[in-house]
């Protein structure tokens, strides 16, 4: 399966473990969460998760909408590969992808996955056991008027089909409009002195996602997850490398729904995100 376009990929993680973080909101609970960051035993995992961005965090423009599907086994202490951590928040080298876990997730044969979200309906078919595949581009249009997101297979499909009958429905969820950092003005806030508070409206969903990233795009990135709570303080320990420049804040909010089927746990997730940015003050 072949990308529409290259994208970055918007990759939802979890902890496995209820430890708070940074205060405010508790971390996010594991089947609150589109797909573990690491797993103690060794099991399959499977992730259907479609994405709208109503502000494209490189720019904050056009929104940006893609569709991600991939099938894996994981060894017994496989985890996401990290520069550091703190309670409910991971620092990572860049946004993380499948390939991004040591030991690596292995590929498998997932058949295919009918996804139907408003007026759209889309075939994805991977079974390709070498390459994980690449997120797809989608209408942004398309997935605004969608009020849920269902996906289902089927088994033996293809030669090589490693999953069942399987059937997934999650609501799209309100947009978490960022409240604190007050934006200035096109969504632009200054950095705050004293703490970064980030607060949120709308209606609560599975869990919430911050995400701090290090302007340009591909830099230090810092993801907390975290219950739906409408307000998270991001730990200044982390914070503190970020502050003396420009960066974007988003916070994707996560409707999930989930099945095992043949051992593997497999994860329908809907995310919506708002996005601001953050610039150190003007020198005197």
């Amino acid at each position: 399966m072949s990308a529409a376009r290259a994208l970055s990929f918007a990759f939802a993680l979890s902890l496995l473990v209820a430890c708070g973080g940074g205060g405010g909101a508790p971390s996010a609970p594991v089947e609150d969460i589109p797909v573990p960051v690491s797993f103690a035993t060794a099991t399959g995992v499977g992730a259907v998760v479609l994405t709208r961005r109503t502000r494209d965090p490189e720019t904050l423009l056009t929104p940006r909408c893609d569709l991600q599907a991939w099938l894996a086994r994981a060894a017994e202490g496989t985890q996401l590969e990290r520069l550091d951590e703190e309670g409910a928040c991971l620092l990572l080298a860049a946004d993380p992808q499948p390939a991004s876990y040591s030991p690596a997730l292995e590929p498998a044969c997932a058949g295919a996955f009918r996804v139907a979200y408003g007026p759209a309906a889309r075939a994805i078919t991977f079974c390709d056991v070498t390459t994980f595949p690449a997120p797809l581009s989608v209408d942004c249009a398309e997935v605004a008027m969608a009020p849920a997101i269902s996906a289902s297979s089927l088994p033996d499909e293809l030669p090589g089909d490693e999953l069942a009958s399987l059937d997934l429905q999650t609501p799209m969820p309100a947009l978490p409009t960022i409240v604190m950092p007050a934006s200035q003005g096109e969504g632009m806030a200054l950095w705050p002195v004293d703490g970064v508070r980030v607060r949120w409206a709308g209606a609560a969903a599975s869990s919430v996602e911050v995400v701090l990233r290090a302007r340009p795009a591909g830099a230090t990135e810092l993801h907390c997850f975290v219950d739906d709570s409408g307000d998270f303080t991001l730990p200044e320990r982390l914070v503190a490398p970020f502050r003396a420049s420009r960066v974007s804040l988003e916070v994707l909010r996560n409707s999930v729904d989930r099945a095992t089927a043949d051992g593997f746990d497999v994860r329908l997730s809907a995310r919506v995100s708002d996005a601001i940015w953050l610039s150190p003050p003007a020198a005197p």
